[in-house]
């Protein structure tokens, strides 16, 4: 009884929550139409400026004819008319380049938008499982927590939330000092190479590369910090994959031999299946990683007719896990749910 107010209070949570992630996958999607529809717009536009382009060049040369008197009066129009020509292609041309960048900033605007609102559903769907979580727990079913044990239960409830809110600080401390100090530099780069644009083209040439290089980093941790949020590969890929890939990226960081077993044919799972199974291997191989001091690593995942089993092993130094601080049990509770 005790608990029920607890357990009401969870739900409406949840339910939120959904609405929430329903809400920002609808926004991601008219954000997706907003860029294709920015580079079709920007496709077509390009097109006409290259054209325009084009007749720039040609009305120029023939200007340069007219006034050298290389084209008979019959048979040619007058410099003045050529002139006239030339300056209407030319503002037709700057108010098409106009448009092109006008194009450009709309679909930038999307693109970090979207980026953005995916980070959120992310973000959200990671505390909607938090939330399942302690449904869960409440509802009696975590090996942690006894029957009727309402101290324990809160105990839980409180190191959920600490998580969460650590997830959080970790995630905007990643972005803080990582992409958004490079957005920054760039920002500040950009300005230097538009005073450079007309002072020194072929540096100007060399600093936009070097732009074009930072980046790239960026978006490599922008990845990142997604992937790490909730690894995207595991939707499109499945399972087995994006164990493989975040086993080998240990392997570069760590030096740490992994090796993954597949046995019973591998087949895609449902996604709450894959993202819990990944959630516990990724657990259970950075616990490996920080406090196993081991040298090897192997994962196996036996694929049954209706079951799916997932080991991880190592040769490090293990530990009882009835006999280990209480603050450090709740990534063993997190993977037993």
């Amino acid at each position: 009884m005790y608990l029920q107010p607890l357990v009401t209070m969870a739900e409406e949570i949840r339910d939120r929550i959904f609405i929430r992630a329903e809400q920002l996958r609808s926004y991601a999607e008219e954000l997706q139409k907003d860029v294709e529809t920015a580079n079709r717009e920007l496709a077509e536009t390009s097109a006409r400026l290259n054209v325009l382009l084009v007749r720039k060049r040609q009305l120029d040369v023939m200007v340069r004819r007219a006034e050298a008197g290389s084209y008979s009066d019959k048979c040619s129009k007058s410099a003045e008319q050529l002139r006239w020509e030339f300056s209407l292609a030319n503002d037709e041309w700057d108010k098409l380049d106009r448009a092109a960048e006008a194009i450009r900033v709309r679909r930038q605007g999307s693109v970090e938008a979207l980026t953005a609102v995916r980070q959120e559903i992310a973000a959200v769907e990671q505390q909607g499982s938090l939330v399942n979580l302690v449904l869960k727990v409440l509802a009696g079913r975590g090996w942690l927590v006894a029957e009727g044990d309402e101290v324990n239960k809160q105990y839980l409830l409180e190191r959920i939330i600490m998580v969460q809110e650590e997830e959080r600080r970790r995630v905007a401390r990643d972005i803080h000092d990582g992409p958004a100090q490079v957005m920054a530099g760039l920002v500040l780069r950009s300005e230097v190479c538009m005073r450079m644009l007309d002072q020194d083209p072929a540096k100007c040439r060399k600093e936009i590369r070097e732009l074009g290089d930072t980046v790239r980093e960026a978006i490599k941790e922008i990845r990142r910090i997604i992937y790490d949020l909730r690894p995207m590969s595991i939707d499109d890929l499945g399972l087995a994959p994006t164990i493989r890939r975040f086993m080998t990226a240990i392997e570069e960081r760590s030096g740490i031999a992994t090796k993954l077993v597949l046995s019973g044919g591998e087949r895609r799972l449902p996604g709450y299946v894959e993202i819990g199974l990944f959630r516990v291997a990724q657990e259970a191989l950075v616990n490996c990683e920080k406090h196993a001091r081991a040298a090897n690593i192997e994962v196996t995942l036996t694929f049954g007719r209706d079951s799916v089993k997932l080991v991880i092993s190592d040769d490090g130094s293990g530990f009882d896990r009835h006999n280990i601080d209480s603050d450090k049990q709740f990534g063993l509770l997190g993977m037993n749910e």
